[in-house]
């Protein structure tokens, strides 16, 4: 099969798979059932950011929530601009909740739609204090310990390493974003975070495969080496960029840094002391089984003390 055609028949089945959970069947599944749960709150959400939502919405708003899953971002937002039309809907409570990524705020947003202050939920993962809460709960390790200062101090630092590694990369998706390539046209998720950056104890490195694909993405985009400096550039003056990198990328260097450490207690290296039994397993499903230790900004709890059924 030619890359044409294949990049054809991807499209073709992202298209699919939307249907099946986009604007029209969020829309009617909403009209379907609000007046039989007139005490719940309808909580519209991009792909699987309700496994990380769910229970932060039950702590604030409480056990009545209805979840609904609306494919991507965009759908999301044709959802929210179709229901927020219709007067019928003022009263029932509602909430919709995107990813920043790299876009603009859009100029009609009102006090149902949620945007991450980050460029997506997974950068809410990525912090001291999710790291500080999991080896307090996982690894038995207290803040006034030496073990518990050289994992902060050790990821401090590689965290560092990974962000000037992976700051190209990051410019290349702002440069996607200013072109309006979306993933149907542009790949950003063939791109593994495993397969271009090496992440140890000792430091991290690109890969060898880091020029195959960043390469190919530079052509994909028809990118300049101007157009590159210059996303760079702003990048950097902009600063924070464990808020305003790719997400995705930042929680794979965490869920590495994780995984190192857990290595490294059962070989009984690193560590200086031998804490509890380490049992904690990210697999796949990291949303989830890491979502207790997200970092829940105050700009949400604000968020969803507004829509709380009195």
């Amino acid at each position: 099969m030619c890359k044409t055609t294949e990049l054809q028949s991807k499209t073709f089945l992202d298209e699919m798979r939307e249907s099946r959970c986009g604007s029209n069947v969020a829309f009617i599944e909403f009209t379907d059932n609000h007046e039989y749960f007139e005490d719940h709150v309808f909580c519209f959400y991009e792909g699987e950011d309700g496994k990380y939502y769910n229970q932060k919405i039950k702590d604030v708003v409480g056990e009545n929530i209805i979840t609904i899953k609306v494919g991507n971002k965009k759908e999301v937002l044709k959802t929210w601009r179709k229901i927020k039309s219709d007067c019928n809907y003022n009263s029932v409570k509602k909430c919709f909740f995107i990813d920043r990524d790299m876009d603009d705020i859009p100029c009609d947003k009102d006090n149902d739609l949620y945007i991450t202050p980050c460029y997506s939920i997974e950068n809410l993962y990525v912090s001291k204090k999710t790291l500080g809460n999991i080896l307090q709960s996982e690894f038995s390790c207290e803040k006034f310990e030496k073990d518990y200062i050289k994992c902060m101090s050790k990821f401090d630092e590689l965290l560092q390493q990974f962000n000037e590694q992976i700051l190209e990369f990051n410019a290349l998706v702002l440069i996607r974003k200013n072109k309006e390539l979306n993933n149907g046209r542009v790949l950003l998720n063939n791109i593994k975070t495993n397969a271009i950056i090496d992440i140890s104890i000792e430091g991290v490195t690109k890969k060898r495969k880091y020029d195959t694909d960043i390469s190919k993405l530079k052509n994909d985009l028809n990118a300049s080496d101007q157009e590159i400096k210059d996303a760079v550039q702003k990048l950097k003056e902009k600063g924070d960029y464990n808020s305003l990198f790719r997400g995705k990328n930042q929680l794979d260097f965490f869920v590495r840094f994780l995984n190192i450490l857990i290595d490294l207690h059962k070989s009984k290296t690193f560590f200086e002391k031998e804490h509890t039994s380490v049992t904690i397993s990210i697999s796949k499903n990291r949303l989830s089984e890491l979502s207790q230790y997200a970092d829940i900004p105050e700009c949400l709890i604000a968020f969803l003390k507004n829509h709380v059924i009195c």
